[in-house]
């Protein structure tokens, strides 16, 4: 497997995160976290509508 090149991701990908948490109040951390991993797992991610006509 050729993973030369993205060896950072995680660590790039928690500073971002970490960022974005701090930027946050502290109450709305639980939720933007829960959010950002929930529609990540997710099947079908977060793009498609949750209600169908």
């Amino acid at each position: 497997m050729d993973i030369k090149g993205y060896r950072y991701v995680p660590r790039s990908l928690f500073e971002a995160i970490t960022f974005l948490c701090q930027a946050l109040p502290k109450r709305a951390v639980p939720t933007f976290l829960e959010l950002l991993f929930g529609s990540s797992v997710r099947l079908g991610s977060c793009r498609q509508p949750m209600f169908k006509k």
